[in-house]
């Protein structure tokens, strides 16, 4: 999660209930998506593995 600059946490809420929350970087200034790329992957697509 570190790598790709993104945050995970977990909050509980005063009735008990768990909160998690993820936040993802889909931008980077100056270089575009190079620091989301690496070796090996693919373009996202719907119909991936099907």
């Amino acid at each position: 999660m570190q790598q790709i600059g993104g945050e995970f946490s977990l909050q509980k809420l005063e009735d008990n209930r768990i909160m998690s929350r993820i936040v993802l970087t889909i931008a980077n200034k100056g270089n575009n998506t190079a620091a989301l790329e690496s070796p090996g992957t693919t373009p996202f697509s719907r119909n991936h593995g099907r």
